[in-house]
């Protein structure tokens, strides 16, 4: 069995003479390892291994120093253990695989050993850690590797204030360079190339570290899959079928090297794809020579394809050539190397015939100090922790004593040859600690032991001791807990701070009234409070014979307030137009007019959270829009049977079908003035006002009091069930390339008005089929917007040379058919996927 000698630490290998404590490190025997997970210092593993201190832990596993008894020196020993997969068992050192895991744990064992194999090919590769050797033990694998010392290259930044020169990065990931591409050559990927995973040990050299996500480059999946660090991985690795190679590090090259030159993380790679954000680095101010900008962009370019396809291609165009071959062995003749051995001997004998009677017996020194496991220092180097005698040369030294928290003490001491029993005191005096209250509300106040010392997030310097904080906001409960600092330290705590219930009470005029509190019936208005959480509501009150109130408000933690509702008759339409019926006009010529659906007068709100999943900046900010009267809207989309009537009786051209069909198909290549012309003349035959809808009663008849981003949910996934939309059968008819739907919904082409469920306020087609014209000028936000729900003009920056469509259509990609999305088009743009529905104002 392996085992370090009783003079070594198991916990780091430094000689410790046996001591219980070692003075190196400060593991004292009994000590518990920080998590279960972590096998304990002093673990023999195989014949000549022994497990020391924890190095590391990552998804894949744990990274361990260990000693190798059979050569008495230090290495590094990788154990798999993915701690989603499995966990220590409850005998350690084995590992317990979950039963459900086990395949996956399996299927990533093989491939941990099989990179072990490859890397061990690499161990003269200067770039590549080394590594000796893979065992098999406690149910799972270790891979043993030479132990480098040194730092990464993100500490390194970190040190360096976060960036470095272009020519400094360059030659740091040059070896970095040189090691994927043999690494490549042998078909392995790395594919987590970021700043953690580069080292540079304390002799300069530069290695790739973590192998662990690395594959071969002919594999397809995986089922145990890497954590992807946003801002290194490439579009292609968050896809399951994404096609990886070569061009797959050399993103996360290129991203590291952008980090190290301009300091900035680059945006993740799938936000990229629909609005690239990448600021070049001579727009941050960061020079590089010719050329070096374009070739670092185009290795970040988002597609696959238009990257560099090979390390070596990137290289070339950095102007890096491969790295020189390995010098030829020297051989010297023997004769030179005998004068050589000669020399070393005569040199050897000489200064040991000299030195004997020339060094002086140590003296004994034991520094001890004010605190316990303080470290001692002489002449700069580090000897132990205080309270132990030390062997140290007679003459004139430095003592200096540290420890965290505390001011060093340095003295100078003259010791003579042999001297026992040296005593040195050294009182080592308390920093002051610093204390940061954190909340989410910077105007709450903060108390200190009962004094008032300022809001959250103020860094408070407090001589080390036990305190008591509590922290106020008006609204709030107060926050009151008990801390103890430690000299020096710095120690933030979190003030969560809970809202007090707020009271409303709601009002109004009219008896046997009844109110509302977001949807949900809290009876009649009234003295009576209403206790609830802060936040936003939305107040309607209703009676019979009246025009509803609603009103959206804001409650403050704690806030006390009484809402008077106007409740005020509405004029008599007759139950013609009673919410949720449908009715038809008749024309001058005795025909129905097109179908128009009853909505009802109401509140919502218009536009996208910032959260919602593909959104635009055009959907926001959301705003609370009132619809304050009952409207009529077009059960479907207008159809060529209703336009063709049109334009046979004023004589304009017909509009194309593109071949499609006419009748109860949408109408299609109509501009916005087509559709106002039609408005117009169905006026005129009806003696009603027809008109286009404004893009508020749009989106209210459209979301038909849903909130979602879909009017049947969530996501697309069920779009094809609602809607007409460019789905499988259309990307095989159209061939437009973009992002499709994965289901089939039953068209390729227009679809036929009604064919699709309607919403909750019985109105067909209103996501999908075509894209719909409103009223409204195009603005580029709601900036300003009404909240009334009439039309928006040219006022506040409107362009009415273009107007909103809304909807969505068969060529639309998936997330077009969101509630909230807009599109901006040309008034005078036809389109075979842009047609219109109406609206007509009611009248008593």
């Amino acid at each position: 069995m392996p085992d370090t000698s009783a003079d070594r630490c198991p916990n780091c290998f430094e000689e410790n003479q046996g001591d219980p404590t070692c003075p190196h490190c400060g593991w004292t025997v009994g000590d518990r390892p920080d998590s279960p997970l972590y096998l304990a210092p002093g673990t023999p593993l195989g014949d000549d291994y022994v497990i020391g201190r924890v190095l590391g832990h990552g998804g894949f596993g744990i990274t361990y120093l260990g000693w190798d008894s059979a050569l008495d020196t230090r290495v590094a020993i990788k154990e798999f253990l993915p701690d989603r997969l499995a966990s220590r068992g409850p005998q350690p050192p084995q590992v317990d695989v979950y039963p459900k895991q086990k395949k996956l744990f399996d299927d990533g064992l093989a491939r941990f050993q099989e990179e072990a194999r490859i890397l061990a090919g690499f161990q003269h590769y200067p770039g590549i850690v080394t590594v000796f050797k893979f065992l098999s033990a406690n149910g799972t694998g270790y891979m043993v590797m030479a132990f480098v010392e040194g730092i990464t290259l993100g500490q390194y930044l970190k040190s360096k204030g976060d960036k470095i020169p272009w020519q400094q990065a360059l030659a740091i990931l040059t070896p970095v360079m040189d090691a994927l591409r043999e690494t490549h050559g042998a078909g392995l990927l790395h594919r987590d190339i970021c700043p953690d995973n580069i080292y540079i040990t304390h002799d300069r050299q530069v290695k790739l570290l973590d192998f662990g996500a690395a594959r071969r480059a002919t594999e397809k999946t995986l089922g145990l899959n890497a954590m992807l660090k946003e801002g290194y991985a490439p579009d292609e690795q968050y896809r399951s079928n994404g096609q990886q190679g070569a061009w797959t590090d050399v993103y996360g090259l290129c991203a590291t090297l952008y980090r190290c030159v301009t300091g900035q993380l680059l945006p993740p790679s799938l936000d990229r794809i629909r609005k690239d954000g990448l600021q070049p680095p001579s727009t941050l101010g960061v020079s590089l020579p010719e050329g070096h900008e374009a070739a670092l962009l185009k290795g970040l370019a988002v597609d696959a394809q238009d990257r560099w396809q090979s390390i070596e291609a990137m290289q070339d165009a950095f102007g890096i050539g491969p790295p020189p071959p390995p010098p030829p062995p020297r051989f010297w003749p023997f004769w030179k190397k005998m004068l050589i051995v000669l020399a070393v001997l005569l040199l050897l004998t000489g200064f040991i015939g000299i030195g004997i009677e020339s060094i002086p017996r140590p003296a004994k020194l034991t520094v001890q100090a004010n605190v316990p496991e303080a470290m001692v220092y002489i002449d700069g180097e580090k000897i132990g922790l205080s309270g132990i005698k030390h062997e140290i040369d007679a003459g004139e030294h430095t003592v200096r004593v540290e420890k965290s928290g505390y001011e060093p003490v340095e003295t100078r001491v003259a010791l003579m040859a042999g001297e026992e029993g040296r005593i040195l005191r050294a009182r080592l005096s308390p920093r002051p600690a610093r204390l940061v209250i954190a909340s989410d509300f910077p105007d709450a106040t903060v108390h200190i032991d009962g004094k008032a010392v300022g809001s959250p997030g103020i860094e408070h310097t407090l001589a080390a001791g036990e305190y008591t904080v509590r922290v106020e906001r008006p609204g709030y409960e107060p926050v009151e807990t008990r801390i103890t600092l430690e000299p020096g330290g710095k120690r933030t705590i979190r003030a969560e701070l809970i809202p007090k219930k707020a009271k409303l009470v709601i009002r109004s005029r009219q008896e046997n009234d009844m109110a509302y509190i977001n949807d949900k019936e809290v009876g009649p208005t009234g003295r009576k409070p209403h206790i609830l959480a802060h936040g936003e509501y939305t107040i309607r009150v209703e009676k019979e014979g009246f025009a509803p109130f609603e009103e959206w408000i804001s409650l403050a933690p704690g806030e006390q307030r009484e809402l008077r509702a106007k409740l005020e008759p509405i004029p008599e339409f007759g139950s013609r137009y009673k919410p949720g019926r449908s009715f038809r006009d008749k024309l001058q010529d005795g025909s129905p007019g097109p179908r128009m659906m009853v909505i009802p007068a109401g509140m919502f709100r218009m536009g996208s959270p910032p959260e919602e999943r593909n959104r635009d900046a055009d959907e926001g900010p959301q705003h609370q829009v009132r619809i304050p009267r009952s409207f009529a809207m077009g059960v479907t989309e207008v159809t060529f049977e209703d336009y063709d009537r049109f334009t046979a009786a004023t004589g304009r051209e017909l509009s194309d079908d593109h071949d499609w069909g006419r009748g109860r198909q949408p109408v299609i290549n109509v501009s916005w003035s087509d559709a106002v012309a039609y408005a117009k003349w169905l006026s005129a035959q009806s003696g009603q006002e027809y008109r286009l809808p404004t893009e508020a009663e749009w989106e209210y008849a459209a979301r038909a009091g849903t909130t979602s981003p879909y009017p049947w949910g969530t996501n697309e996934t069920s779009a094809c069930a609602y809607a007409n939309s460019y789905d499988v059968s259309g990307e095989e008819t159209h061939h437009k390339g973009w992002d499709s739907l994965s289901c089939d919904d039953g068209w390729a082409n227009t679809a036929p008005v009604g064919s699709y469920p309607a919403n909750d306020f019985g109105l067909f087609d209103i996501s999908g089929n075509v894209w719909e014209w409103t009223a409204d000028c195009w603005h580029e936000d709601y900036q300003g917007a009404p909240t009334d729900g009439t039309s928006w003009g040219k006022e506040d920056g409107g362009d009415c040379t273009r107007r909103v469509a809304r909807g969505g259509s068969l060529f639309g990609k998936p997330w077009f058919l969101r509630s909230a999305n807009r599109f901006e088009v040309p008034m005078d743009k036809k389109a075979v996927d842009l047609g219109f529905r109406l609206v007509r104002t009611l009248k008593p």
